[in-house]
Formats: structure tokens, C-alpha cells, sequence
């Protein structure tokens, strides 16, 4: 059987441009429609998560208010997008991968607890998830979509 061969790393530019290019999707009407697209929309939270297992917080940090309005959109393919990136990037956290090094996960860990708990008195993430619930919970599809069932 062949191996299947990996491709090379991005270089910091290539990241950089894809980081870009990703945050222009992310604000796409395309995700507007909950019936439209899917699995367009999971692959594009995977490779969002993907990137920001790498990058974020410290190369991405306009990621978290981006998916935090992404949530509070009105659409509700907007909102299980976001909350789709959230649960990807939460389930990096806990799959047993040698992809991460202990020092990465550390630094993954604490940039999630932190939008879980900061501010203390309305922490955004939580704040950002009421809210896509409140708004598009009734929706099926939006909830189903998010926790991948």
C-alpha cells in the first residue's frame, strides 16, 4: 500500500494570506442560507480550526471578534458556522494527536478559556453562543450542524 504523502508546511506568508482569505469567507453571505452548502461550510470550519491550531491567538487574533460576530449574525448558517469553528477548534483540544505539543495545547487551552471566561461579568464566547441559540435554537439544523450529529 502507498503512504500517503503530506504536503509541506505553509510558510508564515502563505499563512498569512489564507488567514485573510479565510476571514473574507467568514463574512460571506453564502453561510446565510442553513440549508445551502452544508458541507462547504463544515470544511470551511474545519480549515478555519485547522489554521487557528497554528495560528491563533497570537498570529490570528482577529479571529475570536470575527467569530463572535459571526454568531450574532442574523442568518442562521452565519451562526452554526461560528459555533461550528468553536467546536472544532475545542475538539482539537481534546483528540489525542502528536500534531500538538504540549506547549501549543497549553497556549490553545488557555486562548479558549479565556474567551469562556473574559469579561468575567459576560464572557463573550458564552455571551455569543446565548445569543446564536436564543436567535436560531429553534432551528434544528443550526444545533445539529454545530455539534457535528
Amino acid at each position: 500500500a502507498a503512504s500517503k504523502a503530506r504536503s509541506p508546511p505553509l510558510g508564515q506568508f502563505e499563512r498569512a494570506a489564507t488567514r485573510a482569505w479565510l476571514a473574507s469567507n467568514l463574512t460571506s453571505d453564502r453561510w446565510a442560507n442553513i440549508a445551502a452548502a452544508p458541507y462547504a461550510r463544515a470544511k470551511c470550519a474545519e480549515a478555519v480550526a485547522s489554521l487557528a491550531r497554528l495560528d491563533w491567538p497570537a498570529a490570528w487574533p482577529e479571529l475570536s471578534p470575527a467569530l463572535f460576530q459571526l454568531a450574532s449574525a442574523p442568518s442562521p448558517g452565519s451562526a452554526a458556522l461560528s459555533l461550528g469553528v468553536w467546536s472544532q477548534i475545542a475538539d482539537l483540544l481534546i483528540e489525542d494527536s502528536k500534531e500538538l505539543t504540549t506547549s501549543r495545547r497549553r497556549e490553545l487551552s488557555s486562548a479558549l478559556v479565556t474567551v469562556v471566561e473574559q469579561p468575567a461579568e459576560a464572557p463573550q464566547l458564552i455571551a455569543s453562543l446565548q445569543h446564536a441559540l436564543r436567535q436560531h435554537g429553534a432551528d434544528r439544523h443550526v444545533v445539529r450542524e454545530a455539534l457535528n450529529l
